[in-house]
């Protein structure tokens, strides 16, 4: 529901995209969609930051809705980036994700396949952040107002680039070094292509425009998979326990508790202790009576007579 969060993850969707583009050896591909996401995808987080501006720094999506009237110039910018990512043809995500799932078609149907189905919920994720933020009634407390045009400005360049972006000759120009993308523009795959634009749109326009309940109905219909979704596959609570924690605990009673405290002060401590005692111990020695040391040395001088008479003297 994190405005961010969502284009924060739906980068992580299109570094799939780029790598796709590598396992089925369009390498040229993999980098025009670097590009063409360079695009969109710095007028997606540009603009999700001129929405939060605009809400008083609210970056929750179920407490906007209704935008597009009240921030005109950053929704038409948005849309630019959202027809850009969802691959809705001619606009530049489209040329980088057809020469990739062409090539895959090529090389391997079954990975064009995954990434078809990838191309839906791309339409589809994006579609539901656009739809919740500006479309609808306005659901939160705040007084939404336009930002002002040193944001603006930047959006608008960038909107031009994501709408135009995908006609850059970034393949002609990658050729020479990366080799051809031999694509073979195949009906069939195409026409998957297109469908999966429309669906992703469609759903996420009936489930949050046209019936906007669908989704908790879902939620609560299908309540232990929306939490395992939810929460990202627990993904990060599982990196807790199995590598976080035992690193924490390790370092606390081995490293520091064991090895730091016990053994290393330890020594450090010990050494100190007992230069302390021994100097403790000399320094009664050094009591500053003449007498005293007189005494010391006639002492002396007995035992060294005592020594040299039992070892039978110098020799």
């Amino acid at each position: 529901n994190d405005i961010k969060k969502v284009f924060a993850y739906s980068t992580v969707s299109q570094l799939g995209y780029m790598f796709l583009a590598l396992g089925v050896g369009a390498f040229s591909a993999g980098i025009f969609h670097v590009v063409t996401h360079a695009f969109f995808k710095a007028l997606l987080f540009l603009g999700a930051g001129s929405v939060i501006h605009a809400c008083h720094h609210e970056q929750d999506m179920r407490q906007m809705g209704g935008l597009r009237k009240k921030i005109p110039v950053t929704f038409w910018t948005l849309v630019c980036a959202w027809v850009a990512i969802a691959g809705i043809p001619p606009f530049s995500g489209f040329h980088s994700k057809d020469a990739i799932l062409l090539s895959a078609w090529d090389n391997h149907r079954c990975l064009f396949w995954i990434g078809t189905v990838t191309a839906a919920i791309t339409a589809f994720y994006v579609s539901r952040a656009m739809f919740m933020t500006f479309f609808g009634e306005y659901r939160g407390q705040a007084h939404p107002h336009e930002s002002p045009g040193s944001m603006t400005l930047p959006l608008s360049i960038l909107a031009i680039l994501s709408l135009g972006g995908g006609y850059l000759p970034i393949l002609d120009w990658l050729e020479p070094t990366l080799g051809a993308v031999q694509v073979a523009h195949n009906g069939t795959a195409e026409l998957a292509l297109y469908s999966t634009f429309v669906i992703g749109v469609g759903l996420a326009y009936f489930m949050y425009v046209v019936s906007p309940g669908v989704p908790d109905a879902l939620a609560n219909r299908f309540k232990g998979l929306y939490t395992l979704i939810y929460n990202k596959y627990f993904v990060d609570e599982v990196y807790d326990v199995v590598i976080v924690h035992p690193i924490q605990e390790g370092s606390t009673s081995l490293l520091w508790r064991t090895i730091d405290v016990r053994l290393i002060d330890g020594l450090a401590n010990g050494v100190g202790s007992l230069s302390r005692g021994i100097g403790g111990i000399l320094r009664k020695l050094q009591s500053g009576n003449i007498r005293s040391y007189a005494t010391w040395i006639a002492a002396g001088a007995v035992v060294l007579i005592i020594a040299m008479s039992i070892t039978g003297g110098v020799r």
